[in-house]
C-alpha cells in the first residue's frame, strides 16, 4: 500500500467508510501523531478522580460528536425527542431547552449511550458500563480512605432541606450533583425535566433489552448510591454522561 489518503472532504469519514480489508479502520496516525479522528486538545486536560483504579470524569457530558463523525441532534421538543426514540437514534436536550444550562451537562437518550453510533468519549476514555458503577460503589479498596466509594454527592446543587445524611458527603470524588433528569411523558408527548435537586441521575452502556441500569444518586438516602436501579419506565428518559477509564 503506497498510499491511503482520505482526501480533501470537510468533514471526516464515517468509520464504516474506512475499512482495511473488512475491518473498520478507528484511527488514523502519521508517524505517532494521531491525524484523524481530530482530537479536541482540551480531552488531555479533562478534570477527574481516581476511585478504585478507575478515573470517572468529574463533569457532566456536553460533547456532541457521535463515533460515526457526525454530531448529536440537540432537540427542542418533545416530539423531536421521541422521534429519535422511534428511530433508535441518538438525541440530547439541554436542561429546559436552554444552553444556558449547560453546566448540568446535556441530558442523552439511551442510544447515546450504546447502539450503532453513541457519542464519541474524549481520547483515552470510555462510557461507563454496569461494572464500572459497581466498582464506584464498591467496599473500598483503600483501607485508609474506608469511605472513599461511598458517597458520591457534594452540597452544590442538592436541596439541603432533604438532604439528611451528609456524613462523609463528597468523599468519593466522583461529586455528583442534583441535576435531576428529562422524562418523557407519553400521554402527553412533553418532555419534562424533574427532580432537580434531588436526583441525579446518569446512563451507561448495557447489553440487554427492555432493562435499563441506571445509576443514580438519591439525596434522601445520600449514602445509599445504587447501581442496580432498572425499570422499563426509564427508557425513554434523558440523562447525563460521566466517562471512565
Amino acid at each position: 500500500m503506497a498510499d491511503l489518503r482520505i482526501g480533501t472532504a470537510t468533514a471526516p469519514p464515517n468509520f464504516s467508510e474506512l475499512k482495511l480489508g473488512s475491518e473498520n479502520i478507528q484511527k488514523v496516525y502519521n508517524g505517532s501523531t494521531l491525524v484523524w479522528p481530530v482530537v479536541d486538545p482540551s480531552d488531555e486536560t479533562i478534570p477527574f478522580t481516581s476511585i478504585c483504579n478507575l478515573d470517572f470524569t468529574l463533569e457532566n457530558s456536553t460533547r456532541t460528536l457521535l463515533q460515526d463523525g457526525s454530531t448529536i441532534p440537540i432537540v427542542t421538543t418533545g416530539a423531536q425527542w421521541n422521534n429519535y426514540l422511534s428511530l433508535n437514534q441518538p438525541a440530547a436536550v439541554w436542561w429546559q431547552y436552554n444552553s444556558s444550562n449547560s453546566s448540568k451537562g446535556l441530558f442523552y437518550n439511551r442510544f447515546a449511550f450504546y447502539g450503532n453510533n453513541p457519542i464519541q468519549p474524549p481520547s483515552g476514555w470510555r462510557i461507563p458500563t454496569k461494572s464500572d458503577y459497581d466498582t464506584l460503589v464498591s467496599i473500598s479498596c483503600n483501607p485508609a480512605s474506608p469511605n472513599q466509594n461511598v458517597y458520591g454527592a457534594n452540597t452544590g446543587s442538592w436541596d439541603t432541606t432533604r438532604l439528611t445524611n451528609t456524613t462523609g458527603l463528597g468523599d468519593s470524588g466522583f461529586n455528583a450533583n442534583g441535576d435531576g433528569y428529562v422524562v418523557y411523558y407519553t400521554s402527553t408527548g412533553n418532555l419534562g425535566f424533574i427532580f432537580e435537586g434531588t436526583y441525579s441521575l446518569f446512563g451507561m452502556q448495557w447489553s440487554t433489552l427492555p432493562t435499563l441500569y441506571l445509576f443514580i444518586l438519591d439525596v434522601i438516602q445520600a449514602n445509599n448510591l445504587s447501581s442496580n436501579f432498572a425499570g422499563s419506565t426509564y427508557q425513554n428518559s434523558g440523562y447525563n454522561l460521566r466517562f471512565c477509564k
